[in-house]
């Protein structure tokens, strides 16, 4: 015989109230409206979500078509790299930070807090009166987005179950793939068309959509037990720790920009100084001892690297060494982000309907590497099959396997109050990739050309180089000595790819330490628990 409460839930299972009457519609109206209203808020709020990732993304593709441009204006050559390492740099050294604010305060505000910061750069660079103030524009912009880039990872992470997060993220890839795709494209045209400022001014616009919409969206629903507010964030907060990898991550890039020295930021003492906190460190030692977290670190360190030499680079490449202009050498990467935006959805499908990621990691590292070895052979006269074909087995393979880190770490660590954290380490390697990645590009660059200009047409003063622009300087020569030129950059972008060949390399070995974990175990785990508690 059941008892009473059964007896209720069994009668509102049914329809019909605990008296044996029929619920009125009523009463049913009045309980769809509220999850109608419901749905349409959460759809709103990611709505939201996605124009502000979607502005983050074109900001950070629209960039290197005018980067010649810029150089140009400002007769500033030697400044080329930093437009691209300024933004990577202050990405990598914030992401611990807003992690730590995001255990505080409730994470809907703080991701859009760091949104209104990172438009704020981008109006510097829109009114940038000379290149440093460029430099500083580009610096601020990637503090703030690197809150919302990580911040939209936790906020998917509080509401929707492990298994569908590969499907949400392969949303949120179709969102980056599209600025991908026509970000070079939409950059070279702004440069070429009016001015590369509009580069920076159009996000804007963008961004106040983002804004305006996030009042309406609803609320997100942090952990519970967050106690929030500043005291918690000053009490917790790792700022020697925050202090130190800041300093390591600047010191080593303002080393690799400048070609010179060696800075031990990984030696043991520093290392000791940076998780020494426990579980209050910025990264807790105990997230970082995991075989399979850190080699997805690394994973995506260095297919960042290898991927953001890629991306900036070959617009140079395509403008200094077969003289585009900026229009077409953005058109002309188009093969590259379409390619990684196809696969990088076809991946994370496919990874939701397989449970496994790793394959998927290891797959990449071995394609992504092929075709960044056949990168590495451009020069002046390759035909537009070749480059074509070169781009789109390498970013395809980068597509394969570069979210393959952040699914890892949200199956690994499936604690709430982890969950951040790891996802956070992760997207800090990945941005710290792409800021050593340009910066040891931008060494390798200007020293080559520079030493390989000066080779061949020795009235060419080291001043003349870099004051002259990336594509000025061609004006500066006769139109015979020109020929030599284009292929001194040719030179110093194959180099480039000669390192981004050794990086890309690395990706396989370290998938083969990431454990075949499964994004289901979460769901069987729960089924289990369900059918153990009936039996009971």
């Amino acid at each position: 015989m059941s008892s009473p409460k059964e007896g209720a839930v069994e009668a509102q299972t049914k329809g019909v109230s605990q008296q044996g009457h029929p619920q009125s519609p009523a009463n049913s109206g009045e309980t769809s409206k509220p999850k109608k209203d419901s749905l349409v808020r959460s759809s709103i709020l990611f709505l939201s979500l996605g124009i502000a990732v979607f502005a983050g993304g074109l900001d950070a593709n629209v960039v290197a078509p005018a980067v010649p441009a810029i150089t140009d204006d400002f007769g500033s050559a030697e400044d080329a790299g930093w437009y691209g390492t300024a933004y990577y740099l202050a990405l990598s050294s914030c992401q611990m930070a807003w992690a730590q604010i995001y255990k505080s305060f409730p994470a809907k505000p703080v991701f859009f807090i760091a949104f209104i910061v990172f438009e704020l750069g981008n109006l510097v660079s829109a009114l940038a009166p000379n290149s440093a103030a460029v430099i500083v524009g580009r610096a601020l912009a990637g503090a703030g987005i690197s809150g919302s880039f990580v911040g939209g990872l936790i906020i998917v992470s509080y509401i929707i179950p492990l298994r569908w997060r590969p499907i949400i993220t392969a949303i949120f890839a179709v969102v980056i793939g599209s600025t991908q795709t026509g970000g070079p494209v939409v950059g070279g045209a702004l440069t070429s068309r009016l001015s590369w400022h509009w580069c920076f001014w159009i996000s804007l616009p963008i961004g106040g959509l983002s804004l305006l919409l996030a009042p309406i969206g609803s609320p997100v629903k942090d952990p519970e037990g967050r106690r929030g507010g500043i005291k918690q964030l000053v009490e917790e907060f790792d700022f020697i720790g925050f202090t130190l990898w800041v300093l390591a991550v600047v010191s080593l890039t303002l080393v690799l920009q400048f070609g010179g020295g060696r800075f031990e930021w990984t030696s043991g003492p520093l290392i000791a100084l940076y998780i020494r906190r426990g579980d209050a460190a910025l990264a807790p030692g105990r997230i970082m001892k995991h075989r399979s977290f850190a080699a997805s670190a690394l994973y995506v360190l260095c297919m960042q690297a290898v991927k953001a030499q890629i991306t900036y680079f070959l617009p140079i490449f395509f403008q200094a060494a077969q003289n585009k202009t900026a229009l077409e050498s953005g058109v002309s990467t188009i093969p590259s982000f379409l390619s990684y935006f196809i696969f990088q959805i076809i991946a994370n499908v496919s990874v939701s309907w397989t449970g496994l990621y790793a394959p998927f990691m290891l797959a990449g590292g071995l394609i992504g590497t092929a075709g960044t070895a056949l990168l590495s052979t451009l020069t002046t006269s390759t035909p537009a099959p070749h480059w074509i074909g070169y781009q789109i087995l390498a970013l395809s393979g980068f597509g394969i396997g570069f979210n393959g880190p952040q699914i890892a770490a949200q199956t690994i660590f499936r604690d709430p109050n982890d969950t951040p954290i790891a996802l956070t380490i992760i997207t800090t390697c990945q941005d710290l990739g792409g800021s050593l990645g340009i910066s040891i590009g931008s060494a390798i660059f200007t020293s080559l050309v520079r030493q390989r200009v000066q080779d061949v047409i020795p009235d060419v003063t080291a001043d003349q180089i870099f004051g002259a622009g990336i594509t000025g300087l061609q004006a500066l020569v006769s139109p015979e000595q020109r020929p030599l030129i284009a292929e001194a950059y040719a030179y110093g972008v194959r180099v480039i790819f000669y390192v981004s060949v050794a990086l890309a390399g690395a990706t396989p070995i370290l998938a083969c330490f990431v454990e075949w974990k499964s994004v289901k175990d979460e769901d069987e785990s729960s089924a289990a628990g369900s059918t153990e508690m009936a039996e009971t």
